[in-house]
């Protein structure tokens, strides 16, 4: 689990299976298929380039009531979301 692309091996290559104190002892292991999937860390600069892309996509603003309320609701927790403006005499 994690690593990376190394972790991407051919069948019956993973021989060790390093298990914790809380779980239950191996007794057992076979790896019939390869381990796919695995992927690099993206580096310093890769999400320095991609960063602004991603701002483009999803812009983090919130000005008038209906963007506070589609912020709230791309939260996966929030179901139901509603604005009041009140003016606070601050400032």
């Amino acid at each position: 689990m994690g690593g990376g692309v190394v972790g991407n091996v051919p069948a019956d290559t993973i021989t060790i299976v390093a298990a914790d104190a809380t779980s239950s002892p191996v007794v057992s292991w076979h790896q019939p298929v390869p381990a796919t999937g695995g992927t690099d860390a993206e580096t310093p600069q890769q999400i320095r380039d991609g960063a602004p892309r991603a701002f483009r996509a999803n812009p983090l603003r919130a000005v008038r009531p209906a963007d506070y309320v589609a912020a709230a609701k791309s939260l996966p927790w929030v179901q139901q979301a509603g604005t009041t403006f009140r003016w606070t005499e601050a400032g």
